[in-house]
C-alpha cells in the first residue's frame, strides 16, 4: 500500500511540471550569478624568484646533497615560517596592503601571515640547490614584490641564523610582475558556481515540486469534507 501511494504520488505528472518549473526557474539565476561571479572574479598572479642555497651549513660542519630530503624540506620550513614572513611583510607594510585588497581595516600580524601563506609555494629544481619561490596576488607588481622581498630576507635570515657573514646564497632570477599567468581560471570559477547552482535547484525543484503537491492535496481533501 505504502509503495502503491509512493507511486501515485511521484508518478504524478503534475510532480513532474512543478519540479520542471521550480529546477528551470533556481538553475537560470544559478546560471545568471555564476556568469556575474566569473566577471567580477579578480585575476590572480603568479610571480617567481630563483635562489640558489649553499649545502655547507652550518658554520661548514658538513655539506648536505642538494637532493637530501632533510635539507630540502628545512630551507622550505625557513622560507615559510614567520622568521621569514614577519620581516617581509612589516618591510613591505602588508598588513595594510592586503587588507586594503580585500575591503577591510588593516590586519594584525597574524592575520596578514595566515592570508599571506597558502599564497606562497616553494618548489626546488632536482640535483640542485636552486629553490623557486612563487607567489600569487591579485596584483602582478605585489606578487613580484613579495617573492624578491622572501629571497632577500631569506639570505639575511640564513647568514644571521648560522654566524655566516660570508654566506652568499646567490638570487639566480629576480621575480618580474607576470600578466599571463592566472592561479584560476574563468572557467574553473564558472564551473564551481553552475555546479552549486545545479545542486541548489535540484533541491528547489524536488522541495518545492512536494510542498506543491501536499498542499494541492491537502486542499482537494478540505474541499471534499467540507
Amino acid at each position: 500500500m505504502c509503495k502503491k501511494n509512493y507511486n501515485a504520488f511521484y508518478g504524478d505528472p503534475r510532480f513532474s511540471a512543478v519540479f520542471l518549473r521550480v529546477f528551470a526557474i533556481v538553475f537560470a539565476c544559478a546560471f545568471a550569478c555564476s556568469a556575474i561571479a566569473t566577471r567580477l572574479s579578480p585575476r590572480v598572479y603568479f610571480s617567481t624568484v630563483r635562489i640558489k642555497l649553499h649545502t655547507d651549513i652550518p658554520a661548514g660542519e658538513f655539506t648536505f646533497s642538494p637532493d637530501d630530503p632533510e635539507f630540502v624540506n628545512t630551507q622550505v620550513s625557513i622560507i615559510m615560517s614567520s622568521n621569514i614572513l614577519d620581516r617581509v611583510i612589516t618591510n613591505l607594510t602588508l598588513q595594510h596592503v592586503l587588507a586594503r585588497q580585500n575591503g577591510e581595516p588593516d590586519w594584525s600580524l597574524d592575520q596578514t601571515f595566515a592570508a599571506l601563506l597558502p599564497n606562497i609555494s616553494v618548489t626546488k629544481a632536482p640535483g640542485t640547490s636552486l629553490f623557486s619561490i612563487s607567489v600569487k596576488n591579485p596584483d602582478p607588481n605585489l606578487a613580484a614584490e613579495i617573492a624578491n622581498s622572501i629571497a632577500v630576507t631569506l639570505r639575511v635570515f640564513r647568514r644571521e641564523a648560522w654566524q655566516r657573514p660570508e654566506l652568499d646564497d646567490t638570487i639566480r632570477e629576480i621575480a618580474r610582475p607576470s600578466w599571463n599567468a592566472v592561479a584560476r581560471t574563468k572557467p574553473e570559477i564558472f564551473g564551481i558556481w553552475l555546479f552549486r547552482g545545479t545542486v541548489l535547484a535540484l533541491m528547489a525543484g524536488g522541495g518545492g515540486a512536494w510542498i506543491a503537491l501536499v498542499i494541492r492535496r491537502f486542499s482537494r481533501r478540505q474541499a471534499a469534507s467540507a
